[in-house]
C-alpha cells in the first residue's frame, strides 16, 4: 500500500484522509462511528474528513437499515481519472493498478453487493464516463444527449477517441438533430455505431450501460450517479436492445 498512500499525498490528502479511505479499502463498508472508533479520530473531525473525501470523489456512501454506511470507490475507476490530468503520476499508477489487481481487498470473494455512488459537479461527470473506460466491459450502450456532447468537447477532448483506444464499442441513440448527420460520419473511426429517434424522445439525461453498471448524467443539474446492479443492468440492456431495434440508422 506504499504506493498507493504515495499517489494519495501527492493529491493533496492529508495524513488521516489517507487512513480513512485505506480502512474503507480494505473494509466492505464502515459507519463512520466505526471510523472514528477504529482510527482513534473524534467523530466531527471525522465527518469532516469523509464530506472532504466524498467531494473528491475517492469515497462514497450508502443507507442500511437507516444508517448511514461509507465505502471506498474503487482505484482503478479514480485513478484513470486523475492518471488522465497528470501525466506525472502514471507509472506510480500503473504499480498501484497491478497490485489492486491481484487482490480485491475490499469484500469477500463471493460478495458482490449492489451499491450507487453519487457525483456532483463537471469534476464528478467526468469521473463518470472515466469509469466507462477503467471497467473491463468491451461495449458501452448510451441514450446520449446534445449536453453531453458538448460536455465532452468542452471537459475531456478526445474522449471518443480514448474510448475507442480501449477496445469499448459504443452504441448511441440519439435524438433527431441538423448535425446527426455529421456526428454520425465518425461512427467507423470512433468504434461507434449511431441510431437516432424522434425530438419528443430527448430525456434530457444521458443513461449509460456498461457491464453490470448504469450511470445517469443531467449536465444541466452537474449531478450524476452510478449504479452497479446486475439486475438493473440486466433490465437497461433489455429496454436499451428493444428500443434499438426501432431507431433510424
Amino acid at each position: 500500500m506504499d504506493n498507493l498512500r504515495h499517489i494519495l499525498k501527492e493529491l493533496g490528502l492529508n495524513e488521516k484522509e489517507i487512513s480513512i479511505y485505506i480502512y474503507l479499502l480494505t473494509t466492505a463498508c464502515s459507519p463512520a462511528g466505526s471510523l472514528s472508533r477504529n482510527l482513534m479520530i473524534k467523530r466531527p473531525t471525522c465527518y469532516a474528513l469523509v464530506n472532504s473525501l466524498i467531494s473528491k470523489g475517492l469515497i462514497g456512501q450508502m443507507t442500511r437499515n437507516n444508517m448511514q454506511y461509507f465505502f471506498a470507490v474503487d482505484p482503478l475507476v479514480w485513478m484513470e481519472n486523475y492518471g488522465f490530468k497528470q501525466n506525472l503520476l502514471l507509472k506510480k499508477i500503473e504499480k498501484v493498478k497491478n497490485e489492486i489487481s491481484q487482490v480485491d481487498l475490499r469484500r469477500p470473494v463471493n460478495e458482490k453487493p449492489a451499491k450507487a455512488v453519487y457525483f456532483s459537479g463537471n469534476e464528478g461527470i467526468t469521473q463518470i464516463l472515466m469509469d466507462v473506460l477503467a471497467s473491463d466491459n468491451q461495449e458501452l450502450r448510451a441514450f446520449v444527449s446534445s449536453n453531453l456532447n458538448s460536455f465532452v468537447d468542452s471537459f475531456i477532448p478526445g474522449y471518443e477517441d480514448l474510448r475507442s483506444g480501449k477496445g469499448v464499442f459504443a452504441k448511441a441513440i440519439h435524438t433527431f438533430e441538423d448535425n446527426f448527420d455529421q456526428f454520425g460520419r465518425r461512427d467507423a473511426v470512433v468504434s461507434r455505431e449511431t441510431r437516432r429517434v424522434a425530438k419528443n424522445f430527448d430525456l434530457g439525461v444521458d443513461l449509460l450501460g456498461y457491464g453490470n453498471k448504469n450511470a445517469i448524467i443531467s449536465i444541466p443539474e452537474k449531478f450524476g450517479l452510478i449504479v452497479e446492479s446486475e439486475m438493473i443492468a440486466s433490465a437497461f440492456r433489455k429496454g436499451f436492445d428493444f428500443l434499438w431495434r426501432f431507431a433510424k440508422s
